[in-house]
């Protein structure tokens, strides 16, 4: 996969290959950014493959399922989709 990645990276000029190199960078940024304001995520993340290598799940997607869903309080207006800052799914 990464070599056809690498491949089609090349198949593109020198103009289109800087920007997409710009937008991966600021992509990047913006990603660094929002890891720094939000610490718990990396807690988060730590938790949950602390918790797997611990199980070692057959299924690890209904692992993670039942990992999250452990953590859903009784409030919780998400119905599958993603909270968004109003609380609404997106």
């Amino acid at each position: 996969m990464k070599d056809s990645a690498a491949a089609a990276l090349e198949s593109l000029n020198c103009e289109q290959r800087q920007v997409f190199q710009d937008r991966e960078e600021e992509l990047r940024e913006g990603h660094e950014e929002f890891l720094r304001s939000h610490p718990e995520l990396r807690q988060i993340l730590n938790d949950f493959i602390a918790a797997t290598l611990l199980h070692q799940p057959e299924d690890i997607f209904e692992f993670a399922k039942n990992y999250f869903l452990s953590f859903k309080t009784p409030t919780d207006t998400t119905k599958g989709g993603v909270a968004t800052d109003e609380g609404s799914s997106a």
